[in-house]
């Protein structure tokens, strides 16, 4: 045999010996806290809409003699796409925060991030799965999201499971993957808010026209 090609004496072949650290998923608890806070944050922009739709007519009274009377009338109104908007309005301000950053602003005030089992960051498609799954999760006081989690260590929800992604704290993170910027959550967010009140204008104007 060629004594070129013989291992030499010696030869220490590098090992990557940084151990696999198990990730450990966030708990209920502190998840459904940064969901009440989204859902806070959906609802006053609901309220900024309404508000700005207000003054809107406000102004079509005064200078264009229009009767406000009919106008809040519509507005009182509730039909099946205003419900169906106001759900993808929450679905998109979901999958957008997570899919360009990882947290929306209740996750990141609470300190968690979504993130895919592989340990690379949360896609778009997989953060709009998992926020398209959560109603199946959240079904009779979110006992299926309850359950699923119960289940492992990953404490993933059915729609995490269907999306292969997991919720974790941002500290565990440290020294395992690289932390997202805050100018990517900035630009997650305000996507996010831009999306999710196009759609509440688009659906009071429909009530209106109506």
């Amino acid at each position: 045999m060629d004594q070129d090609l013989m291992p030499s004496e010696g030869l220490s072949i590098p090992v990557d010996s940084t151990p696999v650290v198990d990730l450990e998923g966030a708990g209920y608890w502190i998840r459904a806290l940064a969901r009440i806070i989204d859902l806070v944050v959906h609802n006053l922009l609901m309220v900024v809409v309404f508000v700005i739709i207000g003054i809107f007519i406000g102004f079509l009274e005064v200078f264009q003699g229009f009767s406000s009377d009919v106008f809040l009338e519509r507005l009182e109104d509730q039909n099946v796409l205003n419900y169906a908007l106001a759900i993808l309005g929450s679905v998109l301000y979901h999958t957008i925060s997570e899919g360009v950053h990882g947290s929306t602003l209740g996750k990141l005030i609470c300190g968690l991030v979504v993130i895919k089992e592989d340990r690379k960051p949360c896609g778009f498609f997989p953060a709009l799965w998992r926020s398209l799954a959560y109603f199946i999760d959240a079904f009779i006081f979110t006992i299926p999201a309850a359950l699923s989690m119960s289940e492992s260590s990953k404490r993933q929800r059915l729609g995490d499971r269907w999306a292969k992604t997991m919720v974790v704290k941002n500290q565990q993170l440290m020294g395992i993957m690289e932390k997202r910027s805050g100018v990517r959550f900035v630009i997650g967010f305000l996507g996010a808010l831009f999306v999710d009140g196009l759609l509440q204008v688009i659906s009071q104007i429909i009530r209106l026209i109506s």
